[in-house]
């Protein structure tokens, strides 16, 4: 995933715990105003199909995903798991950080971001 040209030559500001020491996406915030974040799991969908029920976990990747060259380590001979199509994506909050006022407000940002992460994924499944 490329990164936006807004965001070239800068760094990470910080991370966001988005699911408590699973899943961080990377804030980035842009002319003291926009947030960018970088979502390496966006409502990544499992791979479904009719013709490999109860099949193990390696006979499914063997013949639905034969180009990807994927490690062994994390694909097992039984069918206790699942074949997951990883989504990224960016998100873009313009005009964030205008009303914050504060450093508090600005502490409180992390919650604020969790919160408008939600509500975007709900409106982008509903």
């Amino acid at each position: 995933m490329t990164k936006p040209v807004e965001l070239k030559n800068l760094k990470q500001d910080f991370s966001v715990d988005f699911i408590p020491n699973k899943c961080k996406f990377g804030v980035w915030v842009v002319n003291e105003n926009d947030v960018y974040i970088q979502c390496r799991d966006w409502f990544s969908p499992s791979f479904q199909c009719d013709c490999c029920l109860g099949a193990p976990i390696s006979v499914r990747t063997e013949r639905h995903f034969p180009e990807k060259k994927t490690s062994k380590k994390f694909i097992y001979d039984d069918n206790w798991g699942d074949v997951v199509l990883r989504n990224e994506a960016w998100v873009v909050f313009r005009d964030m950080l205008d009303d914050m006022r504060s450093w508090e407000e600005w502490q409180r940002m992390e919650i604020g971001i969790r919160m408008r992460m939600c509500r975007k994924m709900e409106e982008t499944t509903n």
